[in-house]
């Protein structure tokens, strides 16, 4: 599948990800916009690390996070971790160790905290402390802009402030409409992006 448009979004990811300091990045937008496909893309060019949250309960999501990571760190799903500040805090020490930076990605965070309500808190003192000192690059993401408002954006939100990159989605351009379905004519292309609507 051909990655189309999103050069000002990946651009803004990869100067992120060269920072010496490591950063926080908050993305945004409703859903089937892209933003899952920017940061696996975005993941894929900097050798990171997308990992993605469902409904489940809080010990499952963080045995899948921590199977996304032993891709990265052999090993790191051989132990069954009790709480998130327990997790992040080996991801910071492995990541310092090996000298890898990132990106991890945690989208579809809104899912991450039904689960586990402590997780802001818990994200803001990592994010302060450990993943500042690893020089780690971290991205969370959220298709609902109330909720992230809630968690990133807004002003009391526990990660207000951190983030060295925040964006909203936008759909995609029309002039993209021809690279995604071939050339066809002026009237076909405005057929296909009132059917599709910039939604990839």
């Amino acid at each position: 599948m051909n990655f189309l448009n999103r050069h000002d979004e990946l651009a803004r990811l990869a100067a992120l990800a060269g920072r010496p300091g490591g950063g926080l990045a908050v993305v945004f937008g409703r859903r089937r916009i892209g933003k899952t496909r920017l940061l696996v893309e975005w993941c894929r060019r900097h050798d990171g690390v997308y990992a993605v949250a469902d409904q489940s309960a809080a010990d499952v999501q963080r045995r899948y996070l921590a199977e996304a990571l032993a891709v990265r760190f052999p090993g790191f799903a051989d132990v069954e971790y009790r709480d998130w500040r327990s997790l992040l805090a080996r991801l910071a020490v492995d990541a310092r160790a090996a000298g890898w930076r990132g990106p991890i990605v945690f989208d579809e965070l809104p899912y991450w905290i039904a689960s586990s309500p402590e997780l802001p808190s818990v994200l803001q003192r990592w994010i302060d402390h450990e993943a500042r000192d690893a020089g780690l690059v971290v991205a969370v993401a959220g298709s609902s802009q109330r909720r992230m408002q809630g968690l990133a954006l807004g002003r009391d939100a526990p990660l207000y402030g951190r983030a060295h990159e925040l964006f909203e989605v936008p759909p995609l351009d029309v002039s993209y409409v021809t690279e995604a379905v071939g050339r066809v004519g002026p009237r076909s292309v405005l057929e296909f992006y009132t059917a599709w609507g910039g939604i990839p």
